[in-house]
């Protein structure tokens, strides 16, 4: 599988970010009801993503960062890493620890899983170092695209799975 492009992912990220893309529960890039300017493809042009939701956010950067063609809905998402078989781990706090080098991670909070609602969420988390603190890149409720410090009280105590990228 073709390894995620990191620079790619935060280069797409802070576009989204900067154009002021918000969350829409159930808005996807490629979803022309959704975003009407859209090619109705994930490769649609990041400047014509006005709303994006969780999974919708991470399906795309998947798409635009690696190539992979991910399905939608964050349980939909957690059940295709692990049948792919990308490498668990143990906790959610592992994303922080100091690897030596680069490291990716997508993260999910379970729908009903510790006070969590009916909705999960998806998101990536990214450590560019030892000496570095690693945050996040998604798209959350009330915010839209954003990037945030890993350990916000809702996703260290909601964290339900995480998986390394490539």
């Amino acid at each position: 599988m073709t390894p995620v492009n990191k620079n790619a992912l935060i280069s797409i990220t802070a576009q989204l970010e900067r154009r002021g893309v918000t969350y829409g529960y159930g808005a996807k890039a490629d979803d022309k009801s959704a975003n009407p300017r859209s090619t109705g493809q994930l490769s649609t042009p990041p400047d014509t993503i006005d709303q994006i939701d969780c999974s919708g956010f991470t399906r795309y950067i998947l798409f635009q960062a690696a190539g992979w063609r991910v399905p939608d809905g964050s349980q939909d998402q957690r059940q295709w890493f692990e049948d792919n078989g990308f490498t668990k781990l143990s906790s959610y706090s592992v994303v922080n620890n100091g690897v030596g080098a680069e490291a990716l991670y997508i993260a999910f909070i379970k729908p009903n899983t510790n006070g969590c609602g009916s909705v999960g969420h998806v998101w990536f988390v990214y450590k560019p170092n030892d000496n570095t603190d690693a945050e996040t890149f998604e798209s959350h409720g009330g915010i839209g695209v954003d990037s945030r410090r890993w350990n916000t009280t809702v996703l260290f105590a909601e964290a339900f799975e995480a998986f390394a990228l490539p």
